[in-house]
């Protein structure tokens, strides 16, 4: 099975110098005062969770950048949102985490279906606040990709 992470940014891959924008830092009145960035792209972290889950289950899956000719089966990631919000205040930190995931099913060279799956988590921290936004996000990915995986096998086999 084929994983096609094709997106519409120029740049490829990760980069130190390429820092990818997952959210803001709000004060408590809503005010954006930073943002949250990673030097990862969303769409590389989603598209390597689901090649896991899918080798988990027993698929031989690869991850290429573009459509082949050939008229197996693949999964066409054709847009991935992700949004991740804190929001400090004296005593605790709110963290909220938004992932959409869009994609196509592919099948012997036809579309089989367009499919969408939306994960959106919130959470506050007393303690360990600092790793509030990252247990977040990696939740938000799990439960994001356990609803899709099962609906792939499904419609691939």
């Amino acid at each position: 099975m084929e994983i096609i992470n094709r997106d519409t940014t120029q740049a490829n891959g990760s980069s130190p110098s390429i820092r990818w924008l997952l959210g803001q830092i709000k004060n408590t009145e809503g005010v954006a005062t930073g943002e949250i960035i990673s030097t990862i792209r969303p769409q590389d972290i989603l598209a390597d969770a689901l090649k896991q889950e899918l080798s988990a289950a027993g698929y031989q899956a690869s991850i290429s950048k573009e459509i082949n000719n050939n008229t197996g089966k693949r999964v066409v990631l054709t847009d991935i949102s992700v949004q991740l919000d804190e929001t400090p205040s004296l005593t605790k930190l709110e963290s909220t985490c938004t992932i959409l995931l869009k994609l196509k099913l592919w099948k012997s060279g036809a579309v089989v279906k367009h499919s969408e799956y939306r994960s959106k988590l919130s959470d506050i921290a007393v303690i360990d606040r600092d790793q509030l936004p990252g247990n977040l996000y990696q939740k938000a990915i799990q439960e994001t990709i356990q609803q899709a995986v099962p609906d792939i096998i499904r419609l691939l086999n």
